[in-house]
């Protein structure tokens, strides 16, 4: 909030329109304008609970000041917590594996770092369709994978080891595994998050710089 702060005061046409962090909703709501100084006199804009109770009002940032519109979610938060989500899963799953759980956090971070963003010169809508790859991949299904990194789009049958064509590749008919991962990776996937994911942007330098310190 200070750093915002000083940036607005202390140069000229300078403030901050996006802030790339975790998932971090303290930061985030500190990083608003509060409903009570918004709307000192029009009580039915507060926001509210399904309850009808009134929601916590931690937005500290003067009303001078333009609000935070765009927050960027951290990469190598999401991709963290994707994979956490998959090792739930091992733990009472026959079929899957920690070595699948591996390759599909490895796979997920991979995606964000090299399709996510301007830079990358992909579209949004190429970016979410190409994701469903970190999925399907898994289950020997190549119709999302891309020719850059994936065997099965390139390589013949005779030129694929076995452990590429069998052991390598979960079945999506064997017990509930595909439809429990499916139901993690689509909760990632939502057209919210991977907006939120489609940058240029890393926390991570900050991040080193406070371990050092």
């Amino acid at each position: 909030l200070q750093c915002v702060k000083e940036l607005y005061d202390k140069t000229e046409d300078c403030y901050v329109c996006g802030i790339c962090t975790d998932d971090d909703t303290c930061t985030r709501g500190i990083l608003s304008h509060s409903f009570r100084e918004k709307y000192p006199t029009d009580r039915t804009k507060w926001p509210r609970k399904e309850n009808g109770t009134i929601l916590s009002d931690p937005g500290k940032l003067p009303l001078s000041m333009p609000e935070v519109q765009y927050k960027y979610a951290d990469k190598v938060h999401r991709k963290k917590c994707y994979g956490s989500g998959q090792y739930n899963i091992e733990k009472t799953d026959d079929q899957l594996k920690k070595p699948e759980c591996e390759r599909l956090k490895r796979n997920f971070g991979l995606y964000l770092y090299q399709k996510a963003g301007p830079a990358t010169g992909k579209t949004m809508a190429e970016f979410k369709t190409g994701i469903t790859a970190v999925l399907e991949h898994t289950f020997n299904n190549h119709e999302y994978c891309s020719k850059e990194w994936c065997k099965c789009m390139t390589d013949t049958d005779a030129e694929l080891d076995d452990i590429d064509t069998k052991s390598r590749f979960l079945d999506k008919t064997k017990g509930e595994t595909y439809d429990k991962m499916k139901k993690l990776h689509d909760s990632h996937t939502t057209p919210e998050k991977l907006e939120q994911l489609f940058h240029d942007f890393s926390s991570q330098k900050n991040e080193t710089m406070n371990k050092k310190m």
